[in-house]
């Protein structure tokens, strides 16, 4: 019971896998015969390591920027779920406590960001 998230947590974090084609059991093809955990390839922690090192720099400047986002979608596909979901977990909780501003208008992570049409201006 302790483990378990709030509801509106768990309703973003099973959107945003949809989205990116993963489910709460893990990308296609990351898990073995039995059901288990494959191991990390390198393009996993690679991606891992970015994304967090990402959210490091956003935090530092208290900006979520459309870049930022960008980088952000293109990475998570690449990260098992626990990673993935850290992860998210950290952007939410960022923008959740005001540490970090979304600096353009719109969801922090709409895949439509990675549509050339999304090049707007940032906020000021």
């Amino acid at each position: 019971m302790a483990n378990e998230r709030p509801p509106f947590l768990t309703k973003i974090l099973a959107a945003s896998l949809e989205e990116v084609g993963m489910t709460q059991a893990g990308p296609k093809g990351a898990r073995t015969a039995l059901g288990a955990p494959a191991e990390r390839t390198k393009e996993q922690e690679v991606a891992i390591e970015a994304g967090r090192s990402l959210l490091l720099q956003a935090l530092k400047a208290h900006a979520w920027t459309r870049n930022d986002a960008r980088q952000f979608l293109r990475l998570l596909p690449q990260m098992p779920v626990a990673e993935h979901n850290e992860v998210l977990s950290m952007l939410a909780r960022g923008i959740n406590s005001g540490e970090l501003k979304v600096a353009f208008a719109g969801p922090p992570l709409a895949h439509s960001l990675l549509s050339p049409v999304a090049d707007l201006p940032e906020r000021r």
